[in-house]
């Protein structure tokens, strides 16, 4: 229920905030990855690169995109905002599934995309990075 002294759309956060907070979230991510790529294993024997994607990889975009999804987004814009998050946890989940071709070529085609919608929407980190 909405409540009568419109508290609640008082607790909707602008949209420069949202981004800036969405952005937060990102930033720590991609530190998180980095971290992750410094520790990754040097080796060539079969199957370890891939599990370091679904061991170290994958859990970080999986909490960011869970963080993401926490914050109240602006008035009106549910609905674009959580199309991004379903697209980049779809990409995540095309990781998962085949980290060897994630591997192969560096790119996630769909967390591409779900990126591609972040930067139109108007976030920094969250959008495309340049890689």
């Amino acid at each position: 229920g909405t409540a009568a002294n419109g508290e609640e759309a008082a607790a909707a956060p602008s949209k420069e905030e949202y981004l800036a907070e969405g952005d937060r979230i990102c930033t720590e991510a991609n530190n998180q990855l980095e971290q992750a790529f410094e520790g990754a294993p040097a080796t060539t024997e079969p199957g370890a690169r891939e599990d370091f994607v679904n061991d170290e990889m994958v859990p970080i975009y999986r909490d960011m995109f869970r963080q993401l999804e926490g914050l109240t987004p602006p008035d009106g814009d549910e609905d674009t905002v959580a199309e991004i998050y379903d697209t980049g946890r779809q990409g995540v989940d095309e990781i998962e599934d085949d980290p060897s071709s994630f591997l192969q070529s560096g790119r996630a085609p769909t967390l591409d995309e779900a990126a591609g919608l972040a930067t139109q929407y108007g976030f920094t980190v969250c959008g495309l990075q340049g890689n």
